[in-house]
This record gives structure tokens, C-alpha cells and sequence, in this order.
């Protein structure tokens, strides 16, 4: 049994995931397919000949076009499963919680809220704030959520899961944002971001391929090994948030 099967059952299958999983496994298994299809075609062909030179250089540039492709496909179907997993997960807390007097006082449950947002205190998508109404934030949402109930060890800002979530959510937000050959700034905002938080995690240079022309960043796009990490972060993610809900069940009897 691979790792994508083994997700398939314990606390993943808990919440409700396993079909959604299959759709998810199914997708990047393709695409892997695809792009290895494209490899093969650009390994095994004949460039011999007076054009072999150019025909070849201009099958690597559309090479990367695919990597890019495929990169954004992964993330963008990787990133609402990740939402999904959390957002299940607070849904089922939500009925069992009982706040300790120390919980109470965190800003989720003061906050004033507008008729129709009290949605909000339970949704890591949104992230509470002291001078200003919640503004949308999953990862920050999501961690001030598992503090507000009294489990933000359970998993740690800086915990290997939130940095790969980090990783996934910023490439996802740049890439669909930007399309394949992103501005100059975005490329150099994120080349940044990530030689920062490769100093506190080496899995970052690992995570994403660079392109350049010359010396000027050209394309960015995901590894094999990003979607490993992925898969083995949501099985850890999904652990972790069944333990937390079986302690606040534990706290409700």
C-alpha cells in the first residue's frame, strides 16, 4: 500500500475526505504521468541535423511551460484540501468545545462581530485583530484558531506542517496570481521568502525548482518532492486535529 492509499483511511477517512482524496490522488498521479511523457518525448528524440539545435531548445522551453502547469494544477487542487481537512475538523470541535475562563478572554470570542459574521470565530479563514474587523488569512486564521481553543502546541507555528503549508499557500497565491512567467518583483519577493525560510528549513530548496535566462529569475515551479511532503503533512495534520478533538471531548464529559 503507497502513502496516498495508507491517507485514505485513519483520521483523514474520519473526516469525510477519502472520496476527495481519490479525486486528489488521481489528479496528481496524471499529471506526473503527463509530465513524464514530456521528458520522455525531449530524451529519446533525434535532434541530429541543421535544426536538431533549435528544435531541441525550443522543446525545453515549452518544458518548462509544462512544469509551470503542472505546478499550478498540484497546488491549486493541493491547497482546498488542506482548507477542507481544517475546516471539517473545527466543525466537529465546534458542538463539543467547553472554554476555560482563560480561553474566553482570547480576542475570536470578545470580538464584536457584525449580525450574520459570527461564522467567523469558527472559520480559520479569517483572522481576528484588535484595532480592525477579521480580515481573511487561512494560515494565520487557522493558528490563532487552534490558540484561541488551547492547542496551539498541538501544532506549532513554526512546526514542520505549518511550513510546509506556508510553502504551498504562497506558491499557490503567487502562481495563480501571476500566471506562468510572473513579473519581476513577484519572482524576486519569493526567491527572497524563499532563501529566508530555507535558513529555518532546508526542505524549502528542496520544495521548488528556479528557471532563469542568464542571470534574471525566469520561472518557479514545484517538485516531486513538495507533493510527497504534502501528502505526508495532511496525514500528520489530520492526526494531530483528531487528538485535539478527542481531548475537547474528553473536556466536555
Amino acid at each position: 500500500m503507497n502513502l496516498m492509499d495508507e491517507l485514505l483511511g485513519g483520521a483523514i477517512g474520519h473526516y469525510g475526505l477519502a472520496g476527495s482524496f481519490e479525486t486528489l490522488k488521481e489528479l496528481v498521479q496524471r499529471i506526473h504521468v503527463w509530465g513524464d511523457e514530456k521528458d520522455a518525448s525531449i530524451s529519446n528524440g533525434d535532434f541530429s541535423g541543421e535544426y536538431g539545435g533549435d528544435i531541441y531548445a525550443d522543446l525545453c522551453i515549452g518544458r518548462c511551460f509544462v512544469d509551470a502547469a503542472c505546478s499550478q494544477t498540484v497546488v491549486a487542487a493541493i491547497c482546498p484540501f488542506i482548507e477542507s481537512l481544517f475546516t471539517r475538523a473545527f466543525a466537529i470541535m465546534r458542538p463539543a468545545w467547553q472554554a476555560g475562563s482563560a480561553i474566553k478572554s482570547h480576542l475570536r470570542w470578545t470580538k464584536q462581530l457584525k449580525p450574520g459574521d459570527e461564522y467567523k470565530r469558527w472559520s480559520p479563514s479569517w483572522v481576528f485583530n484588535v484595532k480592525s474587523y477579521p480580515r481573511q488569512g487561512f494560515i494565520e486564521g487557522t493558528q490563532q484558531l487552534l490558540e484561541a481553543l488551547g492547542f496551539g502546541s498541538a501544532i506549532p507555528t513554526d512546526s514542520p506542517e505549518f511550513n510546509l503549508v506556508s510553502a504551498l499557500f504562497l506558491y499557490r497565491n503567487k502562481s495563480l496570481h501571476h500566471g506562468y512567467e510572473w513579473p519581476t518583483d513577484p519572482l524576486n519577493a519569493f526567491k527572497l521568502n524563499m532563501d529566508a525560510a530555507s535558513r529555518k528549513d532546508s526542505r524549502w530548496q528542496q520544495w521548488f525548482d528556479i528557471s532563469t535566462i542568464g542571470a534574471d529569475l525566469w520561472m518557479i515551479t514545484i517538485t516531486k518532492q513538495l507533493v510527497v511532503d504534502s501528502l505526508g503533512a495532511m496525514q500528520s495534520i489530520a492526526t494531530s486535529l483528531r487528538e485535539i478533538e478527542n481531548e475537547i471531548l474528553l473536556l466536555s464529559k
